[in-house]
């Protein structure tokens, strides 16, 4: 008999133990509980919605939502190989393919080795403020090689207070709001949607949703609008 006690509680430890087990694990996959698990919840952001967000803010996207064509680039202003790209297509391609693409600016200052591309990315969404977005845009990497080789943080934003003067933007509200916070929000809120669709080095381009390289872009992007 007290074989037959021992046993029983034997069992019913186990098979408490292999629930306890089976919940904890459960509970482990239902729940993000560390910055991977968040990372692929942030992830669930993907590329239309963000295009979706950048289309609210007039001055970071050329045409209206919905089109046939979504570009997305992820990109840095400080960056040679985000300037070479915006030269060779990506300005002239926002005139020509207007009605057809919709482009979407995205920030990703690399700050680890362009010390001045998150400064200059809080300027474009200063100018956006005031509806001057890509002309900013097109200046201050028309301008990078001028601005770049400043030697202080202070002499780069005075750079880029001329430019938004050349541009007619009001100097009192382009320096007041250049470094406010929701602005500074806005920039981080790019790089999180970069990091959370791995997004590593710039420029990084989605062309409908399908990671594409610069150097066949153009070629991409035309066979789209032959379809």
């Amino acid at each position: 008999m007290k074989n037959l006690t021992l046993l029983l509680a034997t069992v019913g430890g186990t098979l408490a133990l292999v629930v306890g087990v089976a919940f904890l694990f459960s509970n482990k996959t239902a729940t993000p509980t560390g910055p991977a698990d968040q990372a692929k919840v942030v992830g669930q952001r993907n590329l239309e919605k963000l295009a979706s967000d950048s289309a609210t803010l007039d001055a970071s996207t050329s045409a209206q939502p919905q089109k046939k064509i979504v570009l997305s680039v992820f990109s840095d202003f400080q960056c040679p190989a985000c300037a070479n790209l915006e030269k060779s297509f990506l300005i002239n391609a926002r005139t020509t393919y207007a009605d057809q693409v919709e482009f979407v600016y995205r920030h990703f200052p690399l700050d680890s080795i362009h010390p001045y591309a998150r400064m200059v990315a809080w300027a474009s969404e200063a100018a956006r403020e005031e509806g001057k977005f890509w002309e900013f845009h097109d200046l201050v990497f028309a301008e990078q090689s001028v601005w770049s080789s400043l030697s202080s943080k202070d002499a780069v934003k005075e750079k880029l207070i001329e430019y938004a003067s050349q541009l007619n933007i009001d100097k009192e509200k382009f320096i007041a709001r250049m470094e406010s916070d929701e602005i500074k929000k806005r920039i981080e809120t790019d790089v999180a949607d970069g990091y959370a669709l791995n997004v590593d080095s710039t420029p990084t381009i989605y062309l409908n949703n399908n990671k594409t390289a610069p150097q066949d872009l153009a070629n991409q992007v035309r066979a789209l609008l032959q379809q």
